[in-house]
């Protein structure tokens, strides 16, 4: 968080699914309250607005926090992870990336992917595209492996896209089957859970 002065408004930055918007809204309500302040929701657009001092606190994927905390002067702190309601998470700030395929889809495994193609939504996101990336290191996949690949720019719309794959960030997938009249769930299943990643 920068320094502001006292009773300022503080510019909270979200890079996340837009469909987390009225959480984040319901955090930035909370933050205003506790410390007496103004609390902005702001959309980021760029990591480093941290370090330029656009942003005083935000929330961001565990993959750019770890970039942001290796530069020296580091221009973030953990403050907070979020713990997720579920037997899967046992209580402890982890979370998972799921995997989805069309609802007919006869994909079980993700070999069975090559010349397939895969909708992620953006390159520093560890649940939608590293993780993926990972799993694809461990069966020795080659450049090619998939016949295309589409970067969607949020979970959301990897969602929407969903070609043969997609990987999403547990959350936002528990949000969008909350709000199915959205229809976003309604043609895909989630078939796979990548392992736990704890949260920083």
């Amino acid at each position: 968080m920068t320094a502001r002065r006292r009773g300022a408004t503080l510019r909270f930055a979200i890079f996340l699914a837009p469909n987390m918007l009225p959480v984040y809204r319901f955090l930035a309500d909370r933050i205003g309250d506790r410390l007496g302040c103004p609390v902005e929701l702001v959309v980021g657009s760029s990591f480093d607005q941290f370090e330029r001092g656009q942003a005083d606190l935000g929330v961001i994927c565990g993959l750019p926090y770890v970039w942001l905390a290796a530069h020296r002067p580091r221009p973030v702190e953990p403050l907070a992870a979020p713990v997720l309601v579920g037997e899967r998470y046992g209580g402890h700030p982890v979370y998972y990336s799921n995997v989805i395929v069309h609802r007919d889809s006869p994909i079980t495994r993700i070999p069975q992917l090559q010349g397939r193609s895969w909708a992620y939504n953006e390159p520093a996101s560890h649940s939608g595209h590293t993780v993926t990336l990972y799993e694809l290191v461990h069966i020795d996949a080659r450049p090619g492996f998939f016949s295309s690949v589409v970067e969607a720019g949020f979970h959301q719309r990897a969602i929407r896209l969903v070609a043969d794959l997609a990987g999403l960030d547990a959350a936002v997938w528990v949000v969008a089957a909350l709000t199915a009249a959205s229809g976003l769930v309604v043609a895909v299943r989630m078939y796979e859970t990548h392992r736990p990643t704890a949260q920083s």
